[in-house]
Order: structure tokens, then sequence, then C-alpha cells
């Protein structure tokens, strides 16, 4: 929903990567949805590698039908004959633990493999894990500054204190 959320507002590279962190629930949410939701945000995005890698999931699915591929291998085919495959915007954001230069979208350091939790409230990976908001129902953490938007835990919807802020 808050990838959905994200697209309706323009917030187009915020949806990118909420709908990057949705691949860790492929045993909850069917592939197809999870690829189609990466596919139509990197797309929006003009972050078209990824989305060429969003597509290549789609038409290699066994679960969804060969019409259904073939319709997926046409989008593709229409979107790529007038775009190529490469991502443009590309924010660097340092990690914590070994100080290298990483994509914002990343959920783990590639270097170290350390994980960043996402943000609750925008999806994004949390990298300074030492400025965190956490919901004291149902303990997931979120940036100060996009919570501080909120009056309850987008996730559990608990009050959040005006005190917390200050």
């Amino acid at each position: 929903l808050l990838a959905q959320r994200q697209l309706v507002y323009g917030v187009f590279h915020s949806a990118v990567i909420t709908s990057l962190r949705l691949r860790e629930y492929e045993d909850v949410l069917t592939a197809e949805d999870i690829y189609s939701i990466l596919a139509l945000t990197s797309c929006a995005d003009r972050a078209f590698e990824t989305c060429s890698k969003a597509f290549i999931k789609l038409e290699s699915l066994d679960s969804i039908g060969l019409k259904k591929q073939r319709d997926y291998e046409e989008l593709a085919v229409s979107i790529f004959a007038k775009n190529e495959p490469v991502d443009k915007q590309l924010t660097l954001t340092e990690c914590y633990s070994c100080s290298s230069h990483i994509s914002d979208s990343y959920p783990a350091c590639p270097n170290c493999g350390v994980r960043f939790p996402a943000c609750i409230s925008s999806g994004k990976p949390l990298t300074q894990p030492m400025n965190v908001w956490m919901c004291n129902s149902c303990f997931h953490c979120a940036c100060p500054m996009e919570i501080s938007r909120h009056s309850t835990c987008p996730l559990c919807h608990s009050a959040i204190g005006h005190d917390v802020f200050k």
C-alpha cells in the first residue's frame, strides 16, 4: 500500500525503494504482485535497469501462464524500444558499518553485509541506526523526520506522543 500511495503522490523514487523491499516478502505476496509493482514504479521513476529486471522476473514466472508471459514480454519490448535499460537516478549514502558509499535503495550493504531496517513511514532503508524513532507498541523504526508527519504509527496505528520530537 505504501508503494502505491507513493506512486499516486508522485514520489516515484521512494515508491521504487519501497517496491524493492517487497522482494523480502515472497512468502506472503505473489511474485507477480511484487514484480509488477516494481516494474510500474521503476518505469515511472525512469529507473529502466530495475524495470528491466522486474520484467525478466515477470516473463519467467511459471505460475502466470503463457498468455500473461507474452503480454509482459510485449509490454517490455514497447518500453525498452524507446528507453535504454539504465537507472539514471543514483543517490548514494554511507554505510554506518564500513563507510562504503552505496545506493540509497539497498536494504543491505553489499560490502560488509549489514542490513538496514526499513522506515515504516517512507520505506527507505534506515542507514543511521542511532538516529531513528521506534514505536513503543510494535517496535518498528522510522526516520524521525518522516514520522513527525504522523499522529499514529503507520504500521500498528498506536498513538505517537507529541513529546517524542522535543
